[in-house]
């Protein structure tokens, strides 16, 4: 018997033909959204994957974020990687996220620190 992926759960339901997805990376934005993909060797299996869920009849929009801004995506993509059970739906925010939820809703903000160099004095 097939599992059920929560990546197939919008497919699935039909209640959703719209769909966000942020991720924190430009790069795997940029090859996904492009033909770049055939050229990627490595990541060519799970491309192809996203690929053929963005041929299906719904529209999928692919955004790029800062890290920063997806915290709570990433702890709860941390805590479920340690969870026997791979789909799991949340009636109420687990424990973990709630000091970051009450962040955000505070409008808190974590700086982006990076490396800037002077081009002019190289």
């Amino acid at each position: 018997m097939n599992s059920l992926h929560g990546r197939d759960l919008p497919w699935v339901n039909r209640s959703y033909c719209q769909i966000l997805v942020e991720i924190d990376s430009k790069f795997i934005v940029d090859i996904v959204s492009s033909a770049k993909h055939e050229d990627n060797l490595r990541f060519r299996n799970l491309i192809l994957q996203c690929c053929s869920l963005l041929a299906r009849s719904w529209q999928i929009y692919l955004v790029d974020c800062y890290r920063e801004a997806n915290m709570i995506a990433n702890k709860l993509a941390n805590l479920i990687v340690v969870s026997p059970v791979h789909l799991v739906f949340l009636p109420t925010p687990p424990v973990q996220v709630l000091g970051h939820l009450q962040w955000d809703m505070q409008g808190g903000s974590t700086p982006r620190i990076v490396l800037w160099i002077n081009s002019q004095f190289l």
